[in-house]
Formats: C-alpha cells, sequence, structure tokens
C-alpha cells in the first residue's frame, strides 16, 4: 500500500509567502491563523528551503502538552535529533 502524500512549506514566488502544498495543491499560506491551527492538528510535515528540504515531525513528551518539533535533514535517515 502507498504511503500518503507529505504536505510540503515551499515558497511561493508567485503569493510572495510560503505556503503549505500537498501534490501541488495549496493547503494555505504558511503566515495565517490557518498555519498554526493545522499545526496544532498535524504531526508531520516537510519544508522545502532554497538551500535543501528537512522533514519535521511532532513527539510528545512528558513535560510539554504540546509536543515538540523536530527536524532532520529530508537524505537522512537516522532519528531525528534537532529541536525546532
Amino acid at each position: 500500500m502507498p504511503k500518503p502524500a507529505t504536505p510540503k512549506l515551499t515558497w511561493s514566488a508567485e503569493q510572495t509567502s510560503y505556503g503549505l502544498f500537498l501534490q501541488h495543491e495549496t493547503l494555505l499560506q504558511g503566515n495565517s491563523a490557518a498555519w498554526f491551527e493545522w499545526l496544532a492538528t498535524h504531526t508531520s510535515f516537510s519544508f522545502q528551503g532554497k538551500h535543501g528540504s528537512l522533514h519535521l515531525q511532532k513527539e510528545t513528551r512528558p513535560r510539554g502538552k504540546e509536543g515538540y518539533w523536530y527536524a532532520r535533514a529530508a537524505a537522512d535517515l537516522s532519528p531525528p535529533d534537532k529541536h525546532v
């Protein structure tokens, strides 16, 4: 069974801001109230920047109700070790 597509936060030159895309379809703009609402209900997404890409994953820890976001380079298969 194929993995579901991962939403990707990418720069949109057309809209001169970051946008969240899923298979080339704009889900929402990155600097909006909807963005923060989306983050609260999701646990992972990818980021495509000028100098590379990251995969971000939200993990719960005993000392945090909201959880913590961790990032790793998209090509890196080791466990996430950077707290965002």
